[in-house]
């Protein structure tokens, strides 16, 4: 279990980010944008810090147009996230919307190292399921194809080399839309990324380990039903990568602390905690996520 005063410096850290206009930004400026103010909402439900606050929740509420669309699948995510994460209702439902995104890769390029190939996908996936919107059979159909044509060898997922990314990606993406990823032989990847020093690593071959491929594999696990040998040594870094003004850093190298990598890092030990607690599973499992909101 975490202590209080990680507890106290996250919200410290998230309340001090909080824009005039409403929306959170990392950088103290009155700059807000969907993804910072998605990481500081849904911290601060992870560690039961009720959140109520009608100038975001307008601010959010403004950002989608009158057609019930979002500028961006981006904005239209972290949007929906965000008002589900709090209990609020769009102001119009976006069945069209999320009906009308396209769900596939648009390129064959290899993302940058921390970016991952089944963004898209996953984006797609995890807002229609947040959204309560059914997926289309014929939709399925071609996301299960895609992801599991990216099945390499190792038993990971990608584009020509498989991440903790882009398999944690694959895996829930896969249980979004009710596929049995389980059968699939992910935990073969996932235990030949442990390091007992490094936590996970990105993929077997790689000596470079940051919070996001932490998270990931942490993920994965608990997707898995897969208790790690490095659990403890991922928690260990995880904690000591808090600065002292509540939020975290990228790797213990440093680096300046934002609220993706807060986010991370709450939601990381959070599934820790839950996966620790038998009681806590479901709590935490894709289909049983806090942020779930019906919005029909």
């Amino acid at each position: 279990m975490v202590t209080e005063s990680y507890r106290s410096g996250v919200i410290r850290y998230i309340t001090e980010r909080r824009c005039p206009d409403g929306g959170f930004c990392f950088y103290r400026l009155n700059e807000p944008n969907t993804a910072d103010t998605f990481y500081a909402v849904s911290s601060l439900s992870l560690i039961g810090e009720h959140f109520s606050d009608d100038v975001t929740v307008s601010w959010l509420l403004e950002l989608q147009q009158d057609d019930g669309s979002y500028p961006t699948l981006y904005i239209g995510y972290y949007v929906l996230k965000s008002l589900a994460t709090v209990g609020v209702r769009p102001r119009i439902v976006p069945d069209t919307w999320i009906g009308s995104i396209n769900p596939l890769p648009e390129t064959g390029e290899r993302p940058s190292e921390s970016g991952s190939y089944f963004e898209a996908s996953y984006l797609f996936s995890d807002l229609a399921r947040t959204c309560g919107i059914p997926v289309p059979e014929a939709i399925k159909s071609r996301i299960i194809r895609n992801i599991t044509s990216h099945r390499l060898p190792d038993f990971g997922f990608g584009l020509h080399q498989s991440t903790l990314t882009e398999t944690w990606h694959a895996l829930a993406i896969l249980s979004s839309i009710g596929f049995d990823y389980k059968t699939l032989g992910s935990d073969r990847f996932l235990t030949r990324c442990e390091d007992a020093e490094l936590g996970f690593r990105i993929n077997p071959s790689s000596r470079s380990s940051f919070l996001e491929h932490l998270h990931a594999g942490i993920t994965i696990a608990s997707l898995l039903g897969y208790s790690s040998r490095v659990f403890p040594r991922c928690r260990q870094i995880i904690l000591e990568l808090q600065a002292g003004n509540g939020g975290f850093v990228r790797s213990r190298f440093g680096g300046s602390t934002t609220l993706e990598y807060t986010f991370l890092a709450v939601s990381s030990l959070e599934l820790l905690d839950s996966m620790a607690d038998p009681a806590g599973r479901e709590e935490f499992s894709p289909k049983g996520s806090r942020a779930t909101m019906e919005v029909r």
